[in-house]
């Protein structure tokens, strides 16, 4: 009872400080909305009718943040009869009619991602950004058409826009035109598609299996992350997002065999990864860190220090590791960039990496309005943390930390890669839930977050 008193109480807490920050967010909404007006100095017009609805929207996030919990705390407080209806559900479907169930919630999602993403595409007047159809469609003309000019055409845009950093998603689009006949906006789109269910896949089918999560839990997690905002919103927004997400979840599955086993086929793998997710997207520069920043934290954790025994863990051991996991893939991308002339490119890539959108605020907001479901569950969950728990933290942290000290624009998408590992730290708070106050609560909180996330998409606040 003891124990039960203490959720309903924390339920409570979190519900009155979300009510009174909703409260003060509506007295002093004219005054903020108006402070926030030519914020943009760059394409301002453009930019400021979004940071407008964004402002207009948590207006109303907010309230149905606060309503959402006190009803979660309603879902605890009556959760005998509510888990006895839950039972008595499931028994009256039994395993087809359960079946049919997850099977029209996978759907559900899916048609959820189409529409949303749709919706923002068409809301964002149906963009391609950063030159990469037109990057497309000059690697399409130069391989495919067999016109010397258009290689030069392609060689004179690779050394005028530094986006030229990142061919390898326009090579990707590229191919997929000249192969199907569809025009390069919609393979681009295809391909984000492609990729977003690919790390789903990889998540489910490579990451689950290594963390010993039971399967009542697979399709709430599953929920968790086809649901989110930022999951939604890029899963067929022509941006090279959704293929990040895609390359550090199949790397994050390539560093734990490695790590099992440091074998050369799992090491070249990784190497591999490593070297073509360079060509992604600047954004993929942390990932470069993972597997020794893993290999060491393992260690460390095994024998139960903050730094490993010298023997067990020798400075020539890390070394190598560093040659071959980080400067063996920075290698290969500035050979790439000298052989093409675009050095200089970077240095532009990273100056124009900072904008108005920069501010830590902005930056903070976006990784809460992400990541807040997880981050919740994984303060339910914390005792429940195993080992290899703590090498998903530690990436989390440090991806976040990179984000925010190289001043990253403050949007939900550049977060989007970080929702596998946190859906895996989650699973330990959706457990606890489950065993501690039945399956209804769990199902509530997910169905309310659930309803949360789109709602903010509907109200234009993402």
């Amino acid at each position: 009872m003891a124990k039960n008193n203490r959720w309903i109480s924390a339920t409570l807490g979190v519900g009155s400080v979300s009510g009174v920050l909703t409260l003060l967010y509506f007295l002093n909404f004219d005054s903020l909305f108006d402070s926030m007006q030519g914020f943009y100095v760059s394409n301002g017009d453009f930019r400021q009718q979004f940071v407008n609805a964004r402002i207009m929207g948590y207006r109303w996030v907010l309230l149905l943040f606060t309503t959402a919990v006190f009803v979660w705390c309603l879902s605890i407080c009556f959760r005998k009869p509510l888990n006895a209806g839950f039972h008595r559900l499931y028994l009256f479907l039994g395993n087809r009619g359960r079946a049919a169930l997850y099977a029209v919630t996978v759907v559900l999602l899916a048609a959820g991602c189409l529409f949303f993403s749709q919706r923002e595409w068409v809301r964002y007047q149906r963009p391609c950004w950063d030159n990469y159809c037109r990057y497309a469609e000059l690697m399409s003309e130069a391989f495919f058409s067999g016109n010397p000019a258009s290689k030069d055409a392609l060689l004179a845009f690779m050394q005028s826009d530094y986006h030229a950093n990142s061919p390898f998603v326009p090579a990707i689009v590229s191919v997929m035109h000249v192969f199907t006949g569809v025009n390069i906006v919609f393979a681009y789109r295809a391909a984000c598609g492609m990729a977003s269910l690919a790390a789903v896949l990889i998540t489910f089918f490579f990451l689950v299996p290594r963390f010993a999560i039971q399967k009542f839990l697979l399709l709430p997690m599953l929920v968790l992350i086809g649901s989110n905002m930022a999951f939604a919103r890029s899963s067929i927004f022509p941006q090279t997002d959704p293929f990040i997400l895609l390359w550090i979840t199949a790397l994050m599955a390539c560093a734990l065999g490695w790590i099992d086993k440091p074998r050369l086929g799992n090491s070249a793998g990784c190497c591999l990864l490593l070297v073509s997710g360079l060509f992604i997207k600047l954004s993929f520069l942390p990932a470069l860190v993972l597997l020794p920043l893993w290999r060491f934290l393992q260690t460390c954790l095994a024998q139960g220090r903050l730094f490993p025994d010298k023997h067990s863990f020798p400075v020539r051991t890390l070394i190598v590791w560093a040659l071959i996991f980080i400067i063996l893939p920075l290698f290969a991308f500035w050979l790439f960039q000298y052989t093409y002339g675009l050095t200089s490119n970077y240095k532009s890539e990273l100056r124009h990496m900072v904008t108005e959108d920069s501010l830590f605020v902005l930056q903070a907001v976006s990784f809460l309005k992400v990541g807040l479901p997880f981050l919740m569950l994984i303060g339910m969950g914390w005792k429940r943390l195993q080992q290899q728990d703590y090498l998903l933290l530690s990436w989390v942290i440090v991806y976040v930390a990179s984000l925010w000290l190289a001043g990253t624009s403050g949007y939900v998408r550049f977060y989007l890669s970080l929702l596998p590992p946190l859906a895996l730290l989650a699973a330990r708070g959706l457990s606890h839930i489950r065993e501690s106050m039945g399956p209804f609560p769990m199902w509530s909180y997910v169905a309310a977050w659930t309803c949360l996330h789109y709602a903010t998409l509907a109200l234009n606040a993402d």
